[in-house]
């Protein structure tokens, strides 16, 4: 309660800035079962299919293992040792994919934010093609033209 108070107060007094605390405590459970929002149910995060990737990022000297999971409405990323969901990206949000020509497994997913993530696969192509797939079938619940958004596999 003090940490919160001393937050609001240098907020308000700072930046003018009025923060709202919740009073209630979630648990760990709660929490892990909520922090997707309203991509937590089973619909959002069951595969359709699995591709093993490796993630490169600057966080990390050397690309991570990941697998790549497309889901009814979102790509799913998950550690390949515990299966644990690390990030999950609803398919309205992508707005283009990049092959990358001078390396066959290189591409990389922008988001309509401007952030990127750069993967490499064996499969990148079959890959692509079904995120494709599933961001045009996916297009009737959000009001992007995905066909537009993605740079076509050609």
């Amino acid at each position: 309660d003090d940490l919160l108070s001393a937050v609001e107060k240098a907020a308000m007094n700072g930046m003018g800035l009025s923060i709202n605390t919740q009073k209630k405590v979630i648990g760990q459970a709660d929490f892990v079962q909520g922090r997707l929002g309203r991509f937590s149910d089973d619909y959002h995060v069951t595969s359709f299919t699995e591709f093993n990737v490796y993630k490169r990022t600057n966080r990390h000297a050397q690309p991570v293992s990941r697998i790549l999971c497309l889901a009814e409405s979102c790509i799913v990323e998950r550690d390949p040792s515990t299966y644990n969901i690390c990030t999950l990206k609803p398919l309205a949000d992508i707005w283009s994919l990049v092959r990358h020509p001078e390396d066959p497994q290189l591409f990389t997913i922008e988001l309509i934010s401007g952030q990127s993530r750069t993967y490499t696969c064996p499969d990148r192509d079959s890959l692509l093609a079904s995120i494709i797939g599933g961001a045009r079938g996916n297009k009737k619940e959000k009001s992007t033209d995905c066909d537009s958004a993605l740079i076509p596999l050609l």
